[in-house]
């Protein structure tokens, strides 16, 4: 048998020694490469799991980083897209200025001109179909205005001796007992007598005989003071007629406010006209017939075009069918103000001095629009109604289009800038909203609110300057709109700083992270480099001592 090798214990100690100091050097030299004192939870499994936490919010954070970033942009693109709207509007608004005061110099009014020279006949009593006592009833209404209402009535009656130039001064008298004057009549050259609806307002003309006529007894009026063309017979809804003319110092005509019968709002676009009423609640179109109803409508007192109306068909229905009518479409235009019930037909040629309106009703007598008359007028069977349009004048007319041509390109290049506002899909100007998430657990955001800045969006609308009214609505809308993009701008600039600012704090949130982290795991470079040179001076040593130890021991041997 033979036995193993025995060592003295101070060569064992050695050989120890020169094994811990391998290690230990082994270790100095892993962190100097790695740069590390924690390299793997065997080195410290404390500051290792606490290190690798922090450093997974660090790089959770990071990845927010991108999306923070995306967002600055995203608002910055909204932010350079106000800039240029505001430019936009703000030439939009110098464009319908420019109306206004072209408007205002060439004023729009609505005109009542006859055709019989009144100044012929001394006595204007004593021409057929004029008598002492008979009157005209002026009607004055703001065109603004909505039911109810209550217009301003003033009478002017003939007495025996009266002349076309009294006439002339008792209309003309009629302003003293207004708030302002609405009224101006006068004689053309040629005699004939010329009422004017001033200040925007609608002014109707009632033809009233003396004592309880028949009907032609109030046309003979009308035609003996030269306006039996535009006078028309219209019933009251009490079972008598009106013999009436009106005018408007507009190029169009309006509704009284519609209701809703079943709801008791305000009418909207999609409301059926058999659901419609006025605010007296009586039904308009009770019991429409479409073999038997129609809607007439035409302009100039020519051909009128015949549209039929059934129990299904809507306001929009009818507007639709107005705009898409041959016959109308170069001529007028139909429109709904949802917001105020009404219905609205303007003129878009400047040629048509007039629009009749009516029903033809075989079934009934139905009560219908009363376009710029405030109230409910009923028509009998194949009744129409027509008004005179105030016009603008000639030599302003092709600078008004012009005006309107460039505010509506306004309009478009507006729309352009909306749909050019994206970044990477979101759009704050379109109403895409944007959230911006400020933490791991994306329950600590932003929300940046989009809004609908298209032209229509902003509340404009296609120009109509030929009336003062129409531009100066125009000029309205286009500083509401500066002030919505401006309050828009200011909002979306106080979302951006905080964004940046967050950003700013999320980015040194990460760096103390990663320091935190490497407290914990990174190694010191010079304690390490130390810790080398001790370890290797300690290996020499040991190996020396060892040499020794194996010399003396070799030295022992010898002696036997």
């Amino acid at each position: 048998m033979v036995n193993g090798i025995v060592l003295g214990s101070s060569l064992k100690d050695n050989l120890l020694s020169i094994v811990n100091t391998q290690r230990a050097l082994d270790r100095t030299t892993l962190r100097l490469a790695t740069g590390l004192k924690v390299n793997s939870a065997l080195d410290n499994p404390q500051n290792f799991f606490a290190a690798s936490s922090l450093d997974n919010r660090a790089n959770d954070l990071r990845r927010l980083l991108d999306g923070i970033g995306q967002s600055v942009q995203t608002i910055k693109e909204a932010e350079i897209g106000t800039v240029a709207l505001t430019k936009l509007i703000e030439q939009a608004d110098s464009v319908a200025q420019q109306a206004v005061e072209l408007t205002a110099q060439t004023p729009t009014e609505g005109r009542l001109i006859g055709d019989v020279n009144l100044r012929s006949a001394g006595d204007l009593t004593s021409l057929a179909g004029v008598n002492v006592g008979d009157q005209l009833v002026f009607t004055f209404r703001d065109p603004d205005t909505i039911l109810p209402y209550f217009p301003v009535l003033r009478q002017v009656t003939f007495s025996a001796g009266d002349t076309a130039d009294s006439l002339v001064a008792n209309i003309n008298a009629i302003n003293n007992a207004l708030p302002e004057p609405a009224i101006r009549a006068s004689l053309t050259k040629n005699g004939n007598l010329e009422i004017s609806s001033i200040n925007g307002d609608i002014l109707n003309v009632e033809f009233d005989a003396a004592g309880a006529t028949p009907d032609g007894t109030n046309l003979a009026l009308a035609d003996a003071l030269g306006f039996g063309g535009v006078a028309r017979l219209l019933g009251d809804g009490f079972g008598q007629n009106e013999v009436q003319a009106t005018v408007v110092a507009t190029r169009q005509i309006t509704s009284f406010q519609l209701f809703d019968t079943v709801t008791n709002r305000v009418a909207q676009r999609s409301d059926r006209l058999s659901q419609l009423e006025g605010a007296n609640n009586t039904l308009l179109f009770f019991g429409l017939n479409a073999a038997a109803d129609t809607f007439q409508i035409g302009v100039n007192s020519g051909q009128t075009q015949s549209i039929v109306l059934d129990a299904t068909q809507t306001v929009q229905g009818l507007i639709d069918a107005v705009n898409n009518s041959p016959n109308l479409n170069d001529s007028l235009e139909a429109d709904f103000n949802e917001e105020t019930g009404q219905l609205i037909i303007r003129a878009i040629d400047p040629t048509v001095e007039s629009i009749e309106t009516g029903l033809s009703s075989n079934a009934i007598t139905l009560a219908f629009f009363g376009f710029n008359v405030g109230a409910p007028i009923y028509l009998a069977n194949a009744d129409t109604d027509s008004i005179r349009l105030g016009s603008v004048g000639g030599p302003t007319a092709e600078q008004i289009t012009q005006l309107e041509g460039d505010y509506n390109n306004i309009l478009e290049q507006i729309d352009g800038i909306v749909e050019d506002a994206r970044f990477r899909g979101v759009n704050l100007l379109k109403e895409d909203d944007l959230i911006t998430f400020f933490n791991e657990e994306r329950n600590n955001s932003l929300l940046t609110e989009g809004v609908d800045f298209t032209a229509s969006g902003l509340g404009f609308d296609t120009a109509r300057f030929s009336t003062n009214l129409g531009a100066q609505l125009a000029v309205d809308r286009a500083r509401t709109a500066i002030k919505a993009v401006r309050n828009f701008g200011q909002s979306i600039s106080n979302d951006l700083s905080i964004v940046q600012s967050r950003r700013s704090f999320t980015e040194k949130t990460v760096n103390t992270l990663t320091a935190g982290a490497d407290d914990l795991t990174v190694a010191d470079q010079n304690e390490e480099g130390a810790n080398l040179l001790a370890v290797q001076t300690r290996q020499a040593l040991a190996v020396t001592v060892l040499s020794l130890v194996g010399q003396q021991q070799s030295a022992i041997l010898r002696i036997f």
